[in-house]
């Protein structure tokens, strides 16, 4: 469960707090003068059509497309940026900051890539600068992880050195790669707990987030990435990450009754009138919601059958009639209160008198 609201609305089952307020101005690629599909576009001519974004890569090969060009749709908007690797080269953009991001500040960069079907390299990854001047990289200031085939959202964490105006944007990559970009943005990371659960029993549950903040608190007064808890009950993260303050809560719950449950049947019994071992029967700890238990001779004739758990097989058949020493096959259908599955249990029992 990770909900997140402003701290302002003080809920208790989460909040996202961002208090930097920068853009990546036209992050979204959206703000163009393209007509169609813009292909293979010098740095000039792309810079042209793209408003407060810049190109100056060594490839000068900058597409931008939209699913009008024949693409899948981008994750937002019309248009998308595809971007080119080879020769040990890329093609490279910066993007205007509506504020600068601050020295020595923890900032998270979000956006979505895609791996185009005619990339060679499949370790390509997208590798973040930060600069004073819109035409130059600038300084590194993070890569992403490798990426796949599929549009899917990337977040970098970056701490500039200095003040910085511009965030710039190249393919790092050993082979040709042509790598699909869209919908940049600064974000606060996700704090994700998981979903409210029920165990059978808590013991040692690990709660966990991504080891990216600067500070965390729970709510059992420890401050690391991860702990692990031993009782039912709520549980809240808060942590902090330059200018995010995050938090996310998790409730862990038992059953009311026990569930780790299990079910017993003896191999032999003795129905001999002596008090010992006298019927034959499944055994377990916990109360049977569905029951039914058949016993065969050895030429598959059903001797017994009940669907009472509490009467066990006591060597007769339904006439009243002693059966003989010897093997017998069982077959038991169950369920548990707990559980929606019907289980099944087969195996033979040796009759002794």
């Amino acid at each position: 469960m990770h909900t997140k609201f402003p701290v302002i609305l003080l809920l208790i089952f989460g909040y996202c707090l961002p208090l930097q307020s920068q853009e990546i101005v036209n992050g979204s690629f959206e703000d163009n003068s393209v007509t169609g599909c813009g292909i293979n576009l010098t740095n000039s001519l792309f810079t042209s059509k793209m408003n407060q974004v810049v190109a100056f890569g060594g490839q000068t090969e900058l597409d931008i497309l939209s699913d009008s060009c024949g693409y899948i749709p981008p994750p937002t908007g019309d248009f998308f940026v595809a971007a080119n690797f080879q020769r040990n080269v890329s093609d490279a953009f910066s993007f205007t900051l509506s504020a600068p991001l601050r020295k020595d500040t923890t900032y998270f960069i979000r956006f979505a890539a895609k791996l185009s079907s005619d990339t060679f390299d499949l370790s390509s990854r997208v590798e973040l600068g930060l600069s004073q001047l819109p035409g130059e990289f600038g300084t590194v200031a993070g890569l992403s992880e490798k990426m796949i085939t599929q549009w899917t959202y990337y977040e970098v964490k970056v701490v500039p050195a200095e003040n910085s105006s511009y965030l710039t944007v190249r393919i790092n990559a050993a082979r040709h790669a042509w790598v699909w970009l869209d919908d940049f943005s600064v974000v606060c990371p996700v704090i994700d707990l998981g979903n409210d659960s029920t165990y059978c029993v808590i013991s040692q549950v690990p709660l966990a987030v991504k080891a990216i903040f600067e500070t965390y608190l729970w709510s059992t007064g420890e401050k690391s990435p991860k702990i692990a808890v031993d009782q039912p009950g709520t549980y809240f993260v808060e942590a902090k990450a330059g200018a995010c303050l995050v938090r996310d809560t998790i409730v862990l719950r038992e059953y009311e009754h026990r569930c780790d449950c299990q079910v017993f049947l003896p191999n032999a019994f003795t129905p001999n009138l002596d008090g010992l071992n006298e019927v034959f029967s499944a055994v377990s700890e916990c109360d049977f919601t569905d029951y039914y238990l058949e016993i065969y001779n050895r030429w598959g004739n059903r001797v017994y059958e009940s669907s009472n758990p509490q009467f066990g097989w006591d060597g007769r058949n339904s006439l009243g009639e002693a059966m003989p020493e010897g093997a017998y096959a069982y077959r038991l259908r169950y369920r548990f209160f707990f559980d929606k599955r019907v289980e099944w249990q087969t195996g033979s029992i040796t009759l002794y008198r």
